[in-house]
């Protein structure tokens, strides 16, 4: 899922969002990554 958002800082990054399910937990990995060599991905790399 490809998600736009903006940081107060950074300004308008587009990011994806990829969920990982953990089995017999109940629990979900979260991870927000943003395309490599694109402007959000040098605006992350930046924090």
């Amino acid at each position: 899922m490809r998600k736009n958002l903006r940081h107060p800082t950074l300004g308008e990054l587009e990011i994806d969002r990829h969920t990982l399910s953990l089995p017999g937990s109940g629990f979900s990995l979260v991870m927000y990554t943003a395309e490599a060599g694109s402007p959000s991905a040098a605006a992350l790399k930046s924090l």
